[in-house]
């Protein structure tokens, strides 16, 4: 016997909230790890000596050194920062630490900060 919640709702709104389950389930079962979409997406890591110069230099900062600052070097001489701080203040640090690297000329600065 269908539960009182089943009963009162349609067959058609049934199957729309079992699509949404059936996703979430297989997800969580088989795992959100796909080696066919790695070659096809844009890897969040940046292995570039432009990028880890960056990242050191991020690592050295004590005002910075408790937050996970992303550094991507989109191209010989331009990054970009993304990831979370608490205050502007923060933000402007990362930024300066970035640019006074040796071949950095541009600095892409969006790091969010916490309200």
């Amino acid at each position: 016997m269908p539960s009182l919640a089943a009963r009162r709702l349609s067959p058609r709104v049934l199957r729309a909230g079992l699509v949404p389950a059936a996703l979430l389930a297989t997800l969580l079962v088989g795992g959100c790890e796909n080696p066919q979409l790695r070659s096809i997406t844009p890897s969040l890591q940046d292995d570039s000596a432009l990028a880890r110069d960056v990242g050191e230099a991020l690592g050295e900062r004590p005002e910075l050194m408790r937050f996970s600052i992303s550094v991507k070097s989109l191209d010989e001489d331009t990054v970009r920062l993304s990831g979370r701080v608490d205050n502007e203040a923060q933000r402007y640090a990362a930024e300066r630490a970035a640019s006074r690297v040796a071949g950095v000329r541009s600095v892409i600065n969006t790091i969010y900060v916490r309200e």
